[in-house]
């Protein structure tokens, strides 16, 4: 079978009598045993083709299960029984340990997908204070494409001390401003990890231990 779906046969003559039977032989059902395959195997081989193909077009023959992939959209899909649904919809992905607790796999890419598009990568860049008195801290030209000013957060040491988050934010995506009184000063080292998260994950109350 060609990659588009044509099919060759071997390069020698076929052999109708002995490959697919002649005509006027009863034909479309199962051979008796050790008998003669005839033109119903040959169409168990079509509708097998059937099962999966790739057109432009709206296939023509086809069942519930059938596969195929739309050559329009570039996207595989399945014969539900009434209409073509992503192969995504299909395919059963498990959410516990009971059997029956599962979704499909677009339900469950359609659930994380908002996560997964505010996802960044973590950011880390290190310095030293030549003054004393900083207040804010310039982030690297390079990395300010990869900030995000609402769902970005800034963590920084220094010192080797973690600075409490709620003393940092940014000002713009290329500055860090340090708040209530909290500087650096002359040798400082600090370190800045840079965070993906989004406002309402972002809370840090002050917790009292009895």
């Amino acid at each position: 079978m060609l990659p588009d779906n044509r099919l060759r046969f071997n390069a020698t003559r076929i052999d109708f009598a002995n490959d697919v039977g002649e005509t006027g032989q009863p034909h479309e059902q199962f051979p008796a045993p050790d008998s003669q395959p005839r033109f119903d195997w040959l169409l168990m081989w079509f509708l097998a083709l059937f099962a999966n193909q790739a057109s432009f077009d709206t296939p023509n023959e086809y069942r519930s299960g059938t596969i195929w992939y739309d050559l329009n959209t570039q996207v595989l899909k399945i014969w539900n029984g009434s209409e073509w649904a992503l192969l995504s919809d299909a395919i059963s992905i498990s959410t516990g340990d009971d059997a029956t607790d599962v979704i499909s796999l677009q339900d469950w890419f359609t659930g994380i997908a908002p996560s997964l598009l505010t996802a960044a990568p973590e950011i880390t860049f290190s310095g030293i204070s030549d003054t004393d008195g900083v207040a804010s801290i310039n982030v690297p030209p390079s990395l300010t494409d990869n900030i995000d000013e609402i769902n970005s957060r800034p963590f920084i040491y220094k010192n080797g001390l973690l600075i409490d988050p709620r003393n940092c934010e940014f000002f713009t995506t290329a500055t860090i401003q340090l708040l209530n009184g909290i500087v650096l000063d002359t040798d400082d080292a600090f370190t800045v990890v840079v965070k993906n998260i989004t406002p309402q994950l972002f809370h840090i109350p002050t917790v009292r231990i009895p």
